[in-house]
């Protein structure tokens, strides 16, 4: 989870200019949320358990379907606060300023990351895959469609020959 990582960083949770009780609290509240996904996400499944085996029986009670379906709904709209209830926990305790110049510089960590495992894949090109290699717009595409133009040509020439 991103913000288990967030809060695991020390440099990072300097940075945000968050204290040892805040993580602590922050720790706690994800903790109660990630307990009651994980019996949500259970529900769900089950749920999903009665649909199957009310859609298989000989008799379809389509009033009990669509009870589940609402259930199921239900059980969505909870998880989705969940979620929202998250986000809300980390900008109670985090400035949003101090969290988008995290942000940026996040960004740029994982741009030189990208960069670095890129660089011995095709030096000049930009990390692109050498011309001729895949189904890259420089070459690749043509020189695909060139070799399936030769298969054909082979396969018609055999067709012709087994005709005689």
């Amino acid at each position: 989870d991103m913000m288990e990582r967030l809060l695991s960083n020390p440099e990072i949770r300097e940075k945000l200019g968050l204290s040892e009780e805040q993580v602590a609290e922050i720790r706690k509240e994800l903790q109660e949320i990630k307990e009651k996904m994980i019996d949500l996400q259970a529900e769900m499944q089950k749920i999903g358990l009665r649909q199957a085996e009310a859609m298989t029986s000989k008799e379809i009670d389509e009033k009990k379907l669509m009870k589940m379906v609402e259930e199921a709904g239900e059980l969505r709209t909870k998880m989705a606060k969940l979620q929202i209830r998250k986000m809300i926990l980390f900008r109670k305790h985090v400035d949003p300023e101090k969290m988008e110049q995290v942000r940026g510089q996040m960004k740029e960590r994982m741009k030189e990351r990208f960069k670095d495992r890129m660089g011995d894949r095709g030096g000049d090109n930009g990390g692109r895959r050498p011309e001729g290699m895949g189904r890259d717009r420089e070459g690749g595409d043509d020189q695909r469609r060139q070799r399936m133009e030769e298969m054909r040509r082979r396969r018609a020439a055999e067709a012709e020959r087994d005709e005689d």
